[in-house]
């Protein structure tokens, strides 16, 4: 079924790019305004932690948030996972010193990064079932976790909305957030304040955070 899923992706995302081309409207985004909030909000708790990390894009796209993080001057490595050939050879063009992957990233073994994240990817459902684009998104969601050091972020349409679009996939970020609270990791945000339809997650590592809040007054809260 992933590779279903994948193949599915590729077509999809693939003649929205030809017809398109490097524009939101080529990446299913309604326009720069919405998608730059989207990546406000994907960093906005990662951001004061980035010295030159390293960030993981699954979904990468056009590279639309390396070109936003270098637009505001937050250092990072980029690198990303893309499945649409055409979009990789488009960016690489453009960004010529960033490293990008054709490939399931279920399938990744030995790679590390400080930190995934992932804006938009689990959205567009098309033609898949709803229970197997469940199933597949929560892997996602843990791969992305276990090949980050320091954390992770991503969002994803939420179920507190005034309409749907049967080919678009809607999470009720209750369920989400105790999915992540419970499998990965306790130290996670949630953002729901903010005019889309969606919602932003971030999850960090228990061993970074206890490398940034050091000392006896915290040893307790990370015994376990």
């Amino acid at each position: 079924m992933n590779e279903k899923i994948i193949v599915n992706q590729q077509k999809v995302y693939g003649e929205a790019f030809a017809k398109h081309g490097a524009t939101p409207m080529g990446t299913y985004q309604n326009n720069t305004e919405t998608q730059y909030l989207r990546y406000e909000r994907l960093m906005k708790n990662i951001k004061e932690y980035l010295h030159g990390d390293t960030i993981h894009d699954v979904g990468a796209g056009v590279c639309d948030l390396h070109r936003y993080l270098l637009a505001n001057k937050i250092d990072h490595e980029y690198s990303g996972t893309e499945i649409v050939q055409e979009m990789i050879e488009y960016s690489l063009r453009e960004y010529p010193d960033i490293k990008l992957y054709n490939r399931n990233l279920l399938t990744v073994t030995n790679e590390m990064y400080d930190y995934t994240v992932l804006s938009g990817t689990l959205n567009l459902i098309n033609e898949i079932d709803k229970k197997a684009w469940k199933e597949y998104s929560y892997n996602l969601i843990r791969k992305m976790f276990a090949i980050s050091s320091k954390g992770m972020a991503f969002n994803f349409l939420t179920t507190y909305n005034t309409f749907n679009k049967d080919d678009l996939m809607y999470f009720n970020p209750c369920e989400m957030f105790d999915y992540c609270i419970t499998k990965l990791s306790r130290f996670v945000f949630i953002d729901h304040n903010y005019p889309l339809y969606e919602a932003t997650i971030t999850v960090f590592k228990k061993e970074f955070l206890r490398s940034v809040y050091q000392g006896e007054s915290f040893d307790k809260y990370f015994v376990n």
